[in-house]
């Protein structure tokens, strides 16, 4: 019962840092938008490379 407490709560994590990282890519998605330049598309491309890469780390622990 215990383990799985544990790894409940750890998928919870996992999922709660997933959207807070999915929420931040789109708000800067939209600011991108708004500003409407080369630059901030670099940067979006960048922040979901980060995003990913995040993603890889996690799901390996």
């Amino acid at each position: 019962m215990q383990k799985y407490k544990v790894e409940h709560i750890a998928c919870a994590r996992h999922y709660n840092m997933v959207m807070l990282l999915y929420k931040s890519v789109i708000v800067k998605w939209e600011k991108a938008q708004n500003q409407n330049s080369k630059l901030s598309d670099i940067k979006l491309v960048k922040i979901l490379d980060d995003a990913k890469e995040f993603n890889e780390k996690e799901s390996k622990i």
